[in-house]
């Protein structure tokens, strides 16, 4: 089964992402496919996937959740799933996830997801969970080839569990 694609998904009247090719989810998997983009605001993605789901009447838990930051993307990218053909970059600058109702919090987020000569390639790629700092390194080859490395300072225990309170219960009983 192969879809064809030519589209433009407005994130709001001046935020938009294109896509243009091919996707065969058949017997045959294989993508070849442009995705270019404007920068986008997180917090615009969010609203945008609340208020489908909300007009769609599915029920979700993202009401609490924000964002801040922006990301591009200038991407091309043709696979048969065994091999990889692709250039461009995605990058994420400065982004926030949180839950407002919890202490659930993904800070510090960029990134420079490289797509260039067929490898997949993260740069300068950190993010911050409880306080402690997540740093990627590492690739994805050509023929699918990962080598990748995720390095962390400590992480206290209590800080994750805390994460995952609501925070009248954190209040509470200072955890």
């Amino acid at each position: 089964t192969k879809v064809n694609l030519d589209t433009d998904l407005y994130i709001t009247n001046e935020e938009k992402i294109s896509v243009l090719g091919m996707l065969n989810y058949g017997s045959k998997p294989a993508t070849d496919i442009k995705i270019t983009s404007n920068e986008i605001h997180i917090n615009n993605v969010i609203n945008l996937i609340k208020a489908t789901l909300d007009s769609l009447h599915i029920k979700h838990e993202l009401n609490p959740i924000i964002g801040e930051g922006i990301f591009t993307a200038d991407t091309y990218i043709k696979t048969d799933f065994k091999k990889l053909n692709s250039n461009g970059n995605i990058k994420i600058k400065n982004c926030i996830i949180k839950n407002k109702d919890k202490n659930l919090k993904l800070a510090k987020i960029n990134s420079i997801i490289s797509l260039d000569n067929s490898i997949l390639k993260f740069i300068d790629t950190s993010l911050e969970i409880a306080e402690t700092i997540f740093k990627i390194d590492g690739s994805i080859n050509e023929k699918s080839y990962a080598d990748i490395s995720i390095l962390m300072e400590q992480m206290p225990l209590a800080k994750v569990f805390s994460m995952f309170l609501p925070i009248e219960i954190n209040n509470t009983y200072n955890v």
